[in-house]
This record gives structure tokens, sequence and C-alpha cells, in this order.
């Protein structure tokens, strides 16, 4: 979720979250849809999330059209917030990535009123593009840091389907 994701985000050679790694939020389960393009479906952006255990979740964004991706999604908690570290699975057109390609970036999940929630992912070109894994965790994990100043501005869905 978010929009393009994976090429509009920062990447990581490997996960930048090793521990403290939550358990699968069972009300991200289902089909998203972006709220402010949800009266015309045709130029909507729609994302899928199921879980695949009880400590991940398989994600397809944009689900719909051969630009799309497959994630396996890890939630964390950090500093109160939920984050989604996100692995590069597949692609639509391109298949399974390269192993040594950069496959990692994380989402900020915020949940909203009601059935909706706003997703933001990493800023490209903020301060954590080029850091290591190791040194995005410290940033993210420091009380005194701007989470801000992290991610980039979201996109708000609201849940279509929910299988709960």
């Amino acid at each position: 979720m978010g929009a393009v994701v994976f090429l509009a985000s920062c990447h990581f050679d490997d996960a930048v979250f090793t521990e403290d790694l939550a358990k699968v939020d069972g009300s991200l389960s289902g089909i998203w849809i972006t709220h402010e393009k949800a009266h015309d479906p045709r130029t909507a952006q729609f994302a899928l999330c199921v879980p695949i255990d009880g400590d991940r979740c398989l994600l397809h964004h944009p689900a719909r059209g051969s630009d799309s991706f497959y994630y396996e999604a890890r939630p964390v908690n950090c500093r109160d917030r939920t984050l989604l570290q996100l692995r590069v699975l597949s692609t639509f057109k391109g298949g399974a990535p390269d192993p040594a390609s950069k496959r990692f970036t994380l989402l900020w999940v915020e949940r909203k009123a009601g059935d909706r929630l706003v997703v933001r992912a990493i800023d490209g070109k903020g301060s954590l593009s080029g850091i290591s894994p190791a040194e995005a965790r410290k940033a993210l994990t420091d009380p005194t840091s701007d989470w801000e100043a992290f991610f980039d501005d979201g996109q708000e869905y609201r849940c279509l389907k929910n299988p709960e």
C-alpha cells in the first residue's frame, strides 16, 4: 500500500528490523482502495493484504495492472507506531527479483476513524536514503527523531472487504 511503494521509496539490502517484530493485525487483511478516488474505481489504486501466518502477510500492490508487486509484509512496533517491513517477493512483469538487489523497505501505517488508514512510504530522498539498515533502525528507534522527516505524506485507503 502506498503510492507506487517500491519505486518511490527507500530500498535496503537487508531487513531493517530483525527483532521486535509483531504479530499480524487481522484488521489489515482485506481489499483496500485509495480513499480520494473511491468514487471512480477505474482510477483508484487497490491493495490486497492477506495473512500468511501469525507473523507475516502477503501484500499485493497495486492489485491490478502489470506494474504490481508482491511483498512479504512483517509488522513491527516501534515507538508506539505500526510499521510494515516489506520484502519484494515478485513483480507481475519481471518475476522474482535478483537476490542481490535491494528488496526491503518500510511503510508506516496509521489507523484513522472507521475502516480507514494512511500508509506512508519512506521518503526515498529523505534522511534514511542511502544508509545501512542498522543506521535506519537506529534513527527510527531514537526517541528524539522526527518521523515526519523520514516518511512521505502518505496515501489514505479505506477497506472494501475485510474477511474477518
